[in-house]
């Protein structure tokens, strides 16, 4: 007989069970599916570096940007004066539209109109969204209209928001420095950010101290292990130069151990400055990096630039649904890869944690929130309705006398129900102004836990973001790491939730 502290046999390989194939992750590191993926069916892994298996930290990578950018926005013109403070770096997030024509910041819903938006750090009311943009779905305009899809981009964003300030309120200063247009304004910021990743002036503090810079995931060197364990290839695709690539994946893998030797050793197809999209679209050829030989067949174990995804297609030897590439980029990574040759995409959405989170923390709000609008729906349907109603009764009564079990109604009759009517209407509509009001203030307090600016990523208003859709539409998953892929069982299919038309949320 056990003793009563003593596990027995059946506890004892439970507990082993769960210590050696627990893949319980919580919501904020599940992998979402928006189409259904056999994992079992997948035989080709492929990922980005940067924002995907590299993980910046975001505080860090901004305040170095900024440092570097300045001076370069000083030489091109920008005032001494302007500057940005700590808390104004805070403004930006992803998946928003900047307008260089207003100076206006925007977040878009699903259907491309205008949720909320700010000029400069000041918001921009209701009414002057809809003067400013009801005649059109922003970004119809791409020269207008900027999208921000990267979180490299953020920085760009928060200059931008504090130098349309600036110039509204120091415009003589502005123009006597060659800037009369805000878009001059914008273009100016893109251009000395692009030309701080291009010199090096960014990479080069990175490559001195990866650590400040980038989080090291303990969980990355045993997802890979456990794909290449399964029977998976895996290839690394990244617009990364060879030397920084380098550099961020041997402090990634500084802890191999099983056998392997160096980050080359986790994957079987390397192409470092592959310059995606081109990449995806075009047919250049792949260059050894150690010897600057060209082919159009990459090998195993060997470092390329360049390169093209027909080659590396048929190096690969695999049907396109076989291939899951993972990314952080909706068009450079998702869009392309999966329209020209329908590789299965997972986008890695570094905000999907903080999310999760806060709709966790929220539930409960949130909830209520839902059900007062589904309520305010139910009510505004009476109210049109009794108000058709009412005067569907004063057409008929004119035309021809209004009778009821075979007798005209009186005068006297009429209007006193009509008034009682009227009355209950009159309530409904107090009683819908009250709803709403309530609703707004509920609703804003919710979106400020997300984002004080902006509230969720994934939703505008009650309806799904821009960004949202784009994420829908085109990665069969989302992610917030790509180290998530860990807790995906060897023969698990994901199963997407069922996609459901308006009428099909209702019986009959």
């Amino acid at each position: 007989m056990n003793h009563p502290d003593t596990p027995s046999e059946s506890e004892t390989l439970t507990h082993l069970f769960r210590s050696l194939g627990n893949l319980y992750a919580p919501g904020e590191r599940l992998v979402y599916v928006n189409r259904d993926i056999d994992f079992n069916h997948i035989k080709v892994v492929g990922f980005d570096l940067d924002y995907t298996l590299a993980r910046y930290r975001q505080a860090e990578l901004e305040q170095l940007t900024l440092e570097v950018v300045f001076e370069k926005l000083y030489r091109a013109g920008f005032p001494q004066d302007f500057e940005l403070d700590h808390g104004e770096s805070a403004f930006a997030m992803r998946g928003l539209v900047v307008d260089r024509q207003e100076g206006n910041i925007l977040k878009l819903d699903r259907h491309g109109y205008v949720g909320r938006g700010y000029h400069g750090l000041q918001a921009l009311e209701q009414r002057v969204i809809t003067r400013t943009y009801r005649e059109q779905r922003v970004g119809v305009e791409k020269k207008r209209f900027s999208p921000v899809d990267t979180l490299f981009s953020l920085p760009e964003v928060n200059l931008f928001a504090k130098a349309v300030e600036h110039f509204d309120a120091q415009r003589e200063a502005w123009e006597a420095n060659g800037f009369s247009e805000y878009a001059q304004v914008w273009d100016t910021i893109r251009s000395c950010t692009d030309a701080s990743h291009q010199d090096d002036s960014i990479k080069d503090a990175i490559r001195a101290d990866p650590g400040r810079f980038i989080v090291l995931d303990p969980d990355l060197p045993e997802m890979l292990h456990r794909l290449r364990s399964l029977g998976k290839k895996i290839f690394l695709l990244t617009n990364s130069e060879p030397e920084y690539a380098s550099v961020l994946l041997e402090y990634l893998f500084q802890e191999t151990g099983r056998g392997y030797t160096g980050w080359e050793s986790f994957f079987d197809w390397m192409i470092v400055a592959a310059r995606k999209p081109g990449f995806f679209t075009e047919g250049r050829p792949f260059v050894e990096v150690a010897t600057g030989k060209e082919t159009t067949r990459p090998k195993r174990n060997v470092v390329y630039s360049g390169g093209n995804q027909s080659d590396l297609q048929t190096a690969l030897r695999v049907h396109p649904d076989q291939i899951l590439f993972v990314g952080d980029h909706i068009y450079d990574d998702v869009v392309k890869s999966k329209k020209n040759f329908g590789w299965r995409t997972a986008l890695v959405v570094e905000e999907l944690e903080a999310d999760v989170m806060t709709r966790r923390n929220w539930s409960i709000m949130i909830e209520e929130v839902e059900a007062l609008r589904g309520f305010r729906q139910k009510l505004s349907r009476e109210v049109a309705r009794m108000k058709f109603g009412l005067n569907a009764m004063d057409r008929s009564r004119q035309e021809d006398g209004l009778h009821l079990d075979g007798r005209v109604i009186a005068n006297e009759e009429y209007n006193a129900g009509r008034s009682v009517l009227l009355a209950e209407v009159a309530r409904k509509r107090r009683e819908l102004k009250q709803l709403d009001r309530r609703v707004q203030q509920l609703a804003s307090t919710v979106a400020q836990a997300f984002n004080p600016y902006w509230g969720s990523l994934f939703w505008e208003a009650h309806d799904t973001s821009r960004f949202a859709q784009q994420a829908e539409t085109f990665a069969c998953a989302y992610t917030s790491r790509a180290s998530n892929l860990l807790f995906i069982a060897p023969e698990e299919t994901l199963f997407a939730g069922a996609g459901k038309l308006a009428h099909s949320w209702r019986l009959p």
